[in-house]
């Protein structure tokens, strides 16, 4: 008997459980058929990531456990599947393992013979870990690299890599920062993303100037803390990048508080701030003012602003009000503006309104607010024609005696292109499904799914 649905239909199908890996293991015992699209998506990214152990296991030979994800994409049949490797975690650092483990690692990345992106960033390793597994990456295209990979030996190996389009390093330090204007020429003009993060203090104004001239081609760029550079070191850099368009920076007390540069930045769509904790409205303002004036000629399309105390909860209690940053917002980038991701900036029930009634063109916005923010979305909506994402963080309120009724929700989604909603980490998804042989639009409530590169194994 024929199937169903031809392996082309199948596979949009099963690509909708991309991030349900419980769900795709069931679907791949179903048939053959459904084994084979089924473990593409398995295993197009693998992840291991071992949690810290505080007590030392004398049985644990320092390779991943079998069964597990890396264990399973090494076979014959699944190693082909493989697009993404992410190895991080905590390792074993044991003398008596590295050996063991460093082989392990190389045999794994010449299985992966369609291995076109790597993030070799763990927490805790042995000493030249990856030094032998680097050089096999020949046909890699995107990279991601912290200090376990960035040691004087595999740096001399690293810089072989010339094929990159993407390259991530996170705590890059002088080893590599002395190699990187030379590595970086050879891959002219196939790199349009360069990314320094976490700890950038080696990051200095003069290794700014010698990636200067082979960087005219890039077109994203993030660089995360470094005191060693002021504001204009920034721009002055910024000013050689005339293809920007993706842009993330890290800001703090010492930039001033006007970005200017020479050049104008007219082809940055996206950019990415982040910041330490905002408790007084005069550091807002002066964070809204430095934000200005990178973004003020751009088409900008996507505005991130992320705290580094995100996760603190005493931190979202604060609510300073970012007004005038948004009101900029809705006053000069309305009809260029789609996606605004703030969740930790706070702004008034008045600046909310003007920025639903102007920026027609939003798709996604997440943002912090006071009591009556589901009011004036429901005011707002029939104007938000193309807004399919939201997320309110309410402030000023406790959280347990604030409740959002699932009536509420269905009634704004009804109305609009709005699909997903959360409000204060509840989560409401709506779609069109068929209920007693009728179609009908359900609103529910959801556990959010988190996607298996995502977790720890």
């Amino acid at each position: 008997m024929p199937p169903v649905l031809d392996d082309d239909s199948l596979l949009c199908v099963l690509e909708c459980l991309a991030c349900d890996s419980a769900t795709l293991s069931i679907c791949a015992q179903v048939s053959t058929q459904y084994n084979n699209l089924a473990s593409k998506l398995l295993y197009a990214h693998v992840v291991w990531s071992p949690q810290f152990k505080p007590r030392l296991n004398l049985r644990d030979d320092g390779l991943p456990p079998s069964p597990s994800m890396l264990a399973s994409a090494c076979l014959p049949r699944n190693a082909p599947h493989v697009l993404f490797l992410e190895i991080g975690g905590f390792l074993s650092s044991r003398a008596a393992h590295a050996d063991r483990l460093a082989s392990y690692l190389l045999n794994a990345v010449r299985l992966f013979v369609n291995l076109k992106t790597c993030s070799f960033c763990p927490k805790k390793y042995p000493p030249n870990l990856f030094l032998h597994s680097v050089p096999e990456l020949k046909h890699l295209t995107r990279l991601s690299v912290n200090s376990s990979c960035t040691d004087t030996d595999t740096t001399a190996v690293l810089v072989a890599l010339s094929n990159l389009r993407s390259l991530t390093i996170k705590d890059a330090s002088r080893a590599v920062l002395d190699v990187l204007p030379d590595w970086v020429s050879t891959m002219v003009p196939t790199l349009t993303e360069l990314h320094l993060q976490d700890n950038c203090g080696s990051v200095t104004p003069g290794v700014l100037r010698n990636l200067e001239p082979h960087l005219g081609h890039l077109k994203s760029f993030r660089l995360h803390l470094s005191y060693s550079l002021a504001d204009k070191d920034v721009a002055s850099f910024l000013e050689k990048l005339p293809s920007i368009e993706s842009l993330s920076l890290q800001y703090y007390w010492q930039y001033a508080g006007i970005f200017s540069t020479s050049r104008r930045l007219l082809r940055l769509r996206s950019f990415s701030v982040r910041f330490l904790v905002i408790r007084r409205r005069a550091e807002a303002d002066r964070l809204a003012r430095w934000i200005r004036g990178v973004i003020y000629y751009s088409p900008l399309e996507q505005l991130r602003i992320s705290c580094d105390a995100e996760k603190d909860d005493s931190i979202h209690l604060l609510g300073v009000a970012f007004d005038s940053l948004i009101d900029h917002l809705t006053g000069r980038h309305a009809g260029t503006l789609r996606h605004i991701d703030a969740p930790s900036a706070f702004v008034s029930i008045k600046t909310l309104k003007a920025l639903l009634t102007k920026c027609q063109s939003l798709k996604i916005l997440s943002i912090s607010c006071g009591l009556n923010a589901l009011h004036v979305l429901e005011e707002c909506i029939d104007n938000l024609q193309v807004l399919h994402t939201v997320s309110f963080r309410i402030r000023h309120v406790k959280e347990r005696s604030y409740e959002v009724s699932d009536d509420t929700v269905r009634n704004i989604m009804r109305r609009s292109s709005l699909r997903r909603m959360t409000v204060n980490a509840i989560y409401w998804e709506g779609a069109w499904t068929t209920v007693s042989n009728e179609v009908a639009f359900q609103v529910s409530r959801i556990q959010r799914s988190v996607p298996p590169w995502e977790r720890s194994s």
